[in-house]
């Protein structure tokens, strides 16, 4: 008996420790229990007689009745299910809480000069880190390259190209050469034609052909031949020389001179072979009154006046002239060519017949 009394106790205690874990806290519960136990308390004692007191001669007082054990345990009983039932009463439904919704704190502007100093700084800390960064370079040792020669002139491509339009020009006893300015038209000296009207025109295969001086300049030593155009008079590989230009700034440029000079002779075809060429350079221009000629050292011998003179692009630049310094009959160190631009400039009245 007294050991379920126990059980007891323990499980009202054990209910009560459950409430207080679970429910309000613990100076409410505090409060409570005590409330009720009270209550149980007065309510057990109101029940009881109020007992009229009797005066013995005991020199004793009489001893208030005490509460006994089971009813301690019954009042723990009742106080943890009011207990239990009132916390579940005093438990409110939770109620929601509406919180506003926060709006996110702006993140502050940045500034155009912020911006800029930013820009700054992280352009100069870019470029000093590039700078730190960089290799020492390694030199770098390369072979040295051999220069590109210059290609050379190549006067025997001009000479192949060109000689079938240089002649061998016969006036009287005088004989010189001379060049196909245009078809119908050869240019030669004036001092090779002389004072003839009509001359004999040889060339490398084909026959011979006559040819009529329509006028002459004998200031620049330069005389016009006309002949007849047709077919089988001129060789056909003849092409008329293109007039180019010379000046001061050519001096020491490679020339070439062409002409039927030395002792060649005259086939029985009548024909007189290739003009032969003598290769030179330029050395300067001189004025001779009148009349611009160009100073060369290229080779010439007698029957070479009324020659062309080539540059290196195969142009004519010049006519030869005369030749001073002789060595057994040839004409070396200086010679003297007629400028193009003097010949340029007579042409046209040397073909409307008008000599001087």
């Amino acid at each position: 008996m007294q050991i379920y009394k126990s059980n007891k106790i323990i499980f009202a205690m054990a209910a009560l420790f459950l409430l207080l874990a679970c429910g309000p806290n613990e100076h409410e519960l505090k409060l409570l229990v005590q409330e009720e136990s009270q209550k149980l308390i007065d309510a057990k004692f109101s029940a009881r007689a109020t007992p009229t007191p009797f005066f013995f001669p005991t020199p004793f007082p009489t001893p208030t009745p005490g509460i006994t054990e089971d009813e301690v345990t019954r009042i723990a009983e009742k106080v943890a299910l009011d207990t239990v039932t009132k916390l579940d009463q005093m438990s409110p439904t939770p109620t929601a809480i509406l919180f506003p919704t926060p709006f996110p704190t702006p993140t502050p502007g940045v500034t155009e000069d912020q911006v800029a100093e930013i820009a700054e700084k992280t352009a100069f800390d870019t470029v000093t880190k590039l700078e730190q960064l960089k290799p020492t370079p390694t030199a770098m040792i390369f072979p040295t390259p051999f220069p590109t020669p210059t290609p050379g002139v190549n006067f025997n491509e001009i000479w192949l190209r060109t000689y079938p339009a240089v002649f061998w020009i016969e006036a009287g006893s005088s004989r010189g050469s001379g060049w196909l300015l245009e078809p119908g038209y050869i240019v030669t000296n004036q001092h090779v034609v002389g004072s003839m009207s009509q001359v004999v025109i040889r060339q490398t295969k084909l026959p011979p052909f006559s040819g009529i001086v329509i006028a002459t300049d004998q200031i620049r030593d330069i005389a016009l031949i006309q002949y007849t155009v047709r077919e089988g008079v001129v060789d056909s590989r003849a092409e008329p020389f293109v007039l180019g230009s010379i000046t001061n700034n050519n001096s020491a440029s490679p020339l070439m001179a062409m002409g039927y000079s030395g002792d060649l002779g005259v086939k029985s075809d009548g024909s007189v072979g290739s003009a032969p060429a003598n290769i030179g350079a330029m050395a300067v221009l001189i004025d001779v009154g009148g009349a611009v000629e160009i100073v060369m050292d290229a080779p010439v011998d007698p029957g070479d006046s009324g020659g062309p003179v080539l540059n290196g692009s195969g142009e004519l630049v010049g006519m030869v002239r005369a030749g001073f310094g002789t060595d057994r009959g040839r004409h070396i160190g200086t010679n003297y060519s007629v400028h193009v631009d003097t010949i340029r400039g007579v042409i046209d009245n040397l073909k409307a017949g008008i000599s001087r």
